[in-house]
């Protein structure tokens, strides 16, 4: 596990420390020097993280001492962690051949694996499975075994894509490399959409593998921030992105905003005292007068000072509305090396909740990296080198959020390639994003792989899919009459499921939800919500080849559900959704009630400066509200109390709030729920009439009208968000 964590760590943690060489590369200087300087110089290098520079000293070595193995496979090793494929395939083949896996049983697979991330993937699949047989009855055999087995499955998937859609999927997504006003010879990474013109990304803007004295003072180049604008439809790198988000002492990457645009989250990383690269996310929040602040450290449990928390990306709890913060880390805990993981912001409490991991379904055994939440589609995107997939790290979609996730899909070509592809991004513009890549074709350091470039995507016939519906209100006006009746005697019938046509009108300001059937399953996703126009309409974009279902919900009546499928299309559509005839709450003139509208209880009296309720309340409530509460079994019911404003703030707060708990306590006694009930006192915060006249003087008709107690539905126990 530790070979794929190195991996990790070196090439996507943003310090790509083989950058800086701490000698020149002087072929004839090497050869002069003994072979056991050599190794000494190729330890040193590749401890302080010098790569490029160890390899240079132990291809000199190997090249003088054929025979050691040992040093051969280290070689293999530091190919593979410089992504220079080609050269790791042919070292791995020459260590295996020579050893026959007795000592070095690994070098098979990961001569598999380069085959394999050189598209060469009929031939590594009978590698793969020679190497599970040979490498059985090893201590973590079944670790390996398991990872070959995903390999396999991720050879055949991209033979198949090879044999059937190559040529058609190349067709229907371009892919276009950013030019070199961008992309640099060194690593580009994290791009972020702020605008349909405009993304910010890291970088190292250094041109060539630059090479230092280890005794040299001098600070060594850090990775920035820099936006990049779309100028007469081609990008260009426009400069330093301003803030004080960079830093000279840190490697800065891995930005993400709120939806608001006030949080800008990001990571800074560096070496510790035991030389490991450990990476921090910070933030800085915008001040009143819309500038950045100074970037703060997040604490626990987002950050662990022995371990790296890094690629931050935001969505949010879609039944609370609280911030949650995707991230990646190597903490204890994870299944793999990285894993991704979540925590969610509670406002109430200023504080991160515990962490969690995303589960088996995503994390696996390697590394997830670079994840990105699209907020539209409820979507996760992110990076895996275990999932089935073409070759090293491939991109793959996941819908949901926390641990409730559709099976990951794999984006296929051309977005992912044998090599890696990573920081999925999707664009302001639809169909449009961004990706990195260290796929042939890109800016050169070392090897034609080595380095991580800025590409774009556009998919021109992406298929759009648009359910539009319609929502009606039948007014039904027999609970406003039941709460509000002065006549104890008078009888008032409830039925909430018959529909009076009579009364229909177009309903706006209704929420209606989309959700999406899990395969195979009736378990569901939250996708998104909208509320209707003032003419009763609303609509959806959907995805193709889903099962959706619209749920529209009614407060103490029935919720509305329409099944939606978008299996069947294969082009742009527009679905029309049938019409939705609802029954809503209305006085009795006739004026819909809107949800968490008030009704005063006129009948609800106390006594001065008491909470007690008095006889008349109690048989008031008995024959109104709780007989309402009866007939409409799922409302959850807000009582709300209100003084005048006699006496202090303080003080009719506090007599409020007992006066709403008691309505609630009666109630509950009578048998009712309590978590259909709410108490809540406004005191005298929330007056409907003046308590005094224009002169000064008490108004005694304000002051009655402002004690007042009220009904109010404000949810339902079946419904899906949270009640506030």
């Amino acid at each position: 596990m530790k070979q794929l964590i190195t991996l990790v760590l070196f090439l996507f943690l943003i310090p790509v420390l083989s950058s800086f060489s701490y000698t020149p590369k002087d072929t004839n200087q090497i050869k002069v020097k003994a072979a056991w300087k050599m190794k000494r110089f190729a330890k040193n290098a590749e401890r302080d993280g010098d790569f490029y520079t160890a390899i240079d000293y132990y291809e000199a070595y190997c090249a003088r001492k054929p025979k050691d193995l040992k040093t051969a496979y280290k070689l293999a090793e530091l190919y593979r962690k410089t992504r220079d494929y080609n050269n790791a395939e042919s070292a791995y083949l020459r260590v295996y051949e020579t050893d026959k896996g007795k000592d070095f049983p690994l070098s098979l697979y990961w001569y598999a694996s380069m085959l394999k991330i050189n598209g060469k993937y009929k031939e590594a699949i009978p590698l793969y499975v020679k190497f599970s047989k040979e490498y059985r009855g090893q201590k973590d055999d079944k670790f390996w075994r398991n990872l070959s087995k995903a390999e396999v499955t991720g050879c055949e998937l991209a033979q198949s894509y090879i044999d059937t859609v190559w040529n058609k999927a190349k067709n229907k997504v371009i892919i276009s490399r950013m030019d070199t006003s961008i992309n640099r010879p060194n690593i580009e990474f994290s791009p972020l959409p702020i605008s349909e013109n405009a993304f910010i990304y890291g970088s190292l803007r250094f041109d060539s593998v630059a090479r230092y004295n280890p005794n040299d003072t001098a600070k060594k180049p850090v990775r920035k921030f820099y936006i990049a604008q779309k100028i007469k439809n081609d990008w260009k790198n426009t400069g330093l992105y301003s803030g004080p988000f960079n830093n000279d002492e840190y490697d800065a990457g891995n930005a993400v905003i709120s939806q608001d645009g006030k949080r800008f989250y990001f990571t800074y990383c560096a070496k510790n005292w035991k030389n490991k690269i450990i990476c921090n996310i910070y933030l800085s929040q915008k001040d009143n007068d819309d500038f950045w602040g100074e970037p703060v450290r997040l604490p626990k449990p987002i950050n662990e000072k022995k371990f790296t928390s890094t690629m931050p990306a935001l969505g949010t709890d879609s039944k609370s509305g609280q911030e949650i913060l995707y991230f990646v880390s190597d903490r204890k805990g994870t299944i793999g090396g990285q894993d991704i993981w979540f925590s969610k912001f509670n406002k109430k409490t200023g504080k991160w909740t515990e962490e969690k991991n995303l589960g088996k379904l995503i994390n696996t055994p390697g590394d997830e990296l670079t994840p990105f939440y699209d907020m539209q589609t409820r979507s996760l995107f992110f990076s895996s080198d275990k999932l089935p997939g073409f070759g090293g790290m491939d991109i793959y979609k996941t819908i949901g959020e926390q641990r409730n996730w559709t099976r990951p899909e794999n984006l296929g070509y051309p977005i992912n390639s044998g090599a890696d592809d990573l920081y999925y991004a999707s664009s302001k513009t639809k169909g449009e994003g961004f990706f990195t890549s260290n796929r042939e074709g890109g800016a050169l350091l070392r090897n034609s792989t080595c380095c991580d470039d800025l590409y774009v995507f556009q998919a021109p016939d992406l298929i759009k899919i648009v359910a539009k519906g319609s929502l009606y209100a039948v007014k039904d006006s027999s609970v406003f009459k039941m709460i509000t009746k002065s006549d104890q005697s008078e009888f008032v019938n409830i039925d909430k499921d018959k529909l009076d046509t009579s009364t229909v009108s177009l309903l706006g300001s209704k929420l209606v939800s989309l959700f999406m059937y899990k395969e195979n399953t009736r378990d569901s996703i939250f996708i998104t919500n909208t509320v209707s126009s003032d003419k009763g309409e609303y609509y959806f974009n959907m995805e193709q080849g889903n099962k959706y279902f619209i749920t529209v919900e009614n407060y103490g009546y029935d919720n509305k559900k329409i099944n939606v499928s978008t299996e069947d299309i294969t082009k742009s559509d527009t679905i029309r959704l049938d019409a939705v005839y609802m029954k809503v709450l209305a006085d009795n003139t006739g004026k819909i009630i809107k949800e968490k509208e008030a009704i005063v209880m006129n009948n609800i009296t106390y006594e001065f400066g008491k909470a007690d309720l008095t006889e008349d309340a109690l048989k008031y409530l008995d024959k109104t509200v709780y007989q309402t509460m009866l007939k409409m079994p799922k409302i959850v019911v807000e009582i709300a109390a209100h003084t005048d404003s006699i006496s202090s703030d303080a003080y009719n707060l506090k007599l409020s709030q007992k006066r709403a708990e008691n309505v609630v306590k009666y109630l509950i006694s009578k048998g009712l729920d309590k978590k259909r009930l709410v108490a809540k006192g406004y005191g005298e915060s929330q007056p409907v009439a003046p308590n005094t006249n224009h002169d000064g003087t008490d108004n005694e008709a304000g002051r009655a009208k402002n004690r007042r107690t009220e009904f109010k539905i404000v949810g339902s126990v079946d419904q899906y968000y949270e009640i506030e």
